[in-house]
């Protein structure tokens, strides 16, 4: 994901969307996997991430507090992010502004 990042477009355009493909890929791999269980909370996983963290923090505004988001969703977020990712590589290769519109239904 960071090495699609610091592509430059539409220089690099193959190379971009190769990697977008691998990454797509990786994420279908890991969504086929079995979620880890939740840690106990003796764990030192458990308490690496504090959803009370709004309380230490100095602010001019109350903060809300902090919760992760269910996996599931993460996961759909992020394959967002990659086909958003795809969108751009194929429109920097685009001449026109009518070639974008029509790239963009193709997708």
């Amino acid at each position: 994901m960071l090495i699609s990042l610091s592509c430059t477009l539409p220089a690099e355009s193959k190379h971009f969307d190769m990697i977008l493909r691998q990454a797509h890929s990786h994420l279908r791999d890991i969504r086929a996997l079995k979620s880890p269980p939740t840690p106990s909370p003796s764990s030192a996983a458990y308490h690496s991430f504090d959803p009370s963290i709004h309380r230490r923090l100095l602010s001019v505004m109350p903060l809300k507090v902090i919760s992760l988001p269910e996996q599931h969703d993460t996961w759909e977020r992020y394959s967002q992010l990659l086909d958003g990712l795809q969108e751009v590589g194929a429109m920097s290769v685009c001449t026109s502004i009518i070639e974008i519109k029509v790239s963009r239904h193709l997708l």
